[in-house]
């Protein structure tokens, strides 16, 4: 069976007015690190993400700990 599991992007900084390119705010940072740990004792065989920073910048820090590729998709 496959399961799925979807991650919303986590707080970015607002003050960055650039929509594609806002980076995690000091929230959306400590929320990035709780995503790593709920995925750490699941069986992930591919990473997906969003073009937009916050959407990367939120499994980039799962995909460095587990040296594991991550896919950009332009249509999410």
């Amino acid at each position: 069976m496959t399961i799925l599991y979807f991650v919303r992007p986590a707080e970015s900084d607002y003050l960055n007015h650039d929509y594609c390119n806002r980076e995690l705010s000091a929230k959306g940072s400590k929320y990035r690190e709780l995503v790593s740990r709920y995925l750490s004792n699941k069986k992930v065989d591919a990473l997906l993400s969003g073009p937009y920073k916050r959407a990367i910048d939120t499994i980039q820090h799962f995909a460095d700990i587990n040296k594991s590729p991550m896919e950009i998709a332009q249509d999410f």
